[in-house]
C-alpha cells in the first residue's frame, strides 16, 4: 500500500503509460467485473475531480452573490451545519466548478472512444473509460487548473492575455468561416508582446504544454495498449480527441445563430 503512494506521483510524470495499462483480459471479462472495474475507475476519477475543483472553489471561483437555500436543503443539512446557505452557495460553485472538467471529460470519452470504434480496435468501453478518466482526471485537470490560476491571480497578466487572445482567436476562426453575425464579449483580440512575458508566465505556459503533451499521450497509450491499436489506428483515435473543441465551437455558433 505504502510502494503504491510512493509510486503514484512517479507514474504521474514519469510512467504516465503505468496509470493505462491494463494488458488483463480478465479485468474486464464477464458484466461483474465490468461493472467492478467501471466503479473504482469512476472513483479515482471523480476523486480527482474534487480535487481539482474544491481548491477553486475554497479561493471563491464561482461563488457568486450570497443565495438562500431551498427549504428541503435547509431541513436536509440544518442538523449538521451551522450554516445552511452557505453550505448551499458553496455546494452550488462546487459543482460548476466541476461541471466544466466533467463536460470536457465526457466529450474526450465521446470522440476517443468513436475513434477506436471507426478503427475497428475496440476492446471494449470500460477500456476507454479507464484510459480517459486518468488522463482528464490528472493532466487536462491540471491544464485547467494553470488556465484558473492565470486568469484570477493579479501578478499573472502577459500568460492570461495571450491564453484568452487564443481562446478567442479560434472562436474567430470558425465565426468568419462560418459567416456567421457573431461578436464575443471582449470583441477582436489583440496581439500580445512577447516581450510583456515574465518568467513565472513562461513556467505556466509550459505547465500547460506539458499538460497538454501528456493528456494526448495517455490517450495514445491506453489506445496502443488497453485497445491493442497499431501506431497508426491510436493517432487517429487521438486525432478524434483533438477535434473535439473545434466541434464544440460550431456546435456553440451553430446554437447561437439559431437562437438569436
Amino acid at each position: 500500500m505504502t510502494t503504491g503512494l510512493f509510486q503514484w506521483p512517479i507514474d504521474v510524470l514519469l510512467r504516465p503509460e503505468a496509470l493505462v495499462a491494463a494488458r488483463s483480459d480478465a479485468e474486464t471479462t464477464g458484466v461483474l467485473v465490468a461493472i467492478a472495474t467501471s466503479a473504482k475507475v469512476s472513483v479515482v476519477y471523480f476523486s480527482n475531480l474534487l480535487l481539482y475543483a474544491l481548491p477553486l472553489t475554497y479561493a471563491g471561483i464561482g461563488t457568486g452573490e450570497a443565495s438562500t437555500a431551498p427549504e428541503g436543503i435547509r431541513s436536509l443539512v440544518g442538523p449538521f451545519v451551522t450554516d445552511p446557505d452557505a453550505f448551499w452557495q458553496f455546494s452550488v460553485a462546487l459543482v460548476q466548478n466541476s461541471s466544466f472538467l466533467f463536460v470536457a471529460t465526457i466529450l474526450t470519452f465521446g470522440t476517443f472512444h468513436l475513434g477506436v470504434v471507426l478503427t475497428r480496435s475496440s476492446d471494449g468501453i470500460v477500456r476507454s473509460l479507464r484510459t480517459v478518466s486518468y488522463s482528464t482526471g490528472i493532466y487536462l485537470a491540471t491544464m485547467f487548473t494553470v488556465v484558473w490560476y492565470a486568469a484570477t491571480a493579479p501578478s499573472v497578466r502577459a500568460a492570461d492575455d495571450l491564453l484568452v487572445s487564443l481562446q478567442a482567436s479560434f472562436f474567430y476562426f470558425f465565426i468568419d468561416q462560418l459567416g456567421a453575425n457573431l461578436e464575443l464579449p471582449g470583441g477582436r483580440p489583440d496581439s500580445v508582446a512577447p516581450g510583456l512575458m515574465t518568467t513565472f508566465d513562461q513556467l505556466l505556459l509550459t505547465a500547460l504544454l506539458l499538460s497538454a503533451v501528456y493528456y494526448l499521450y495517455v490517450l495514445y497509450v491506453g489506445a496502443r495498449v488497453s485497445h491493442r491499436c497499431t501506431r497508426f489506428e491510436a493517432l487517429v483515435a487521438v486525432a478524434f480527441v483533438t477535434i473535439s473543441p473545434a466541434l464544440y465551437v460550431i456546435g456553440v455558433i451553430a446554437s447561437s445563430t439559431l437562437f438569436l
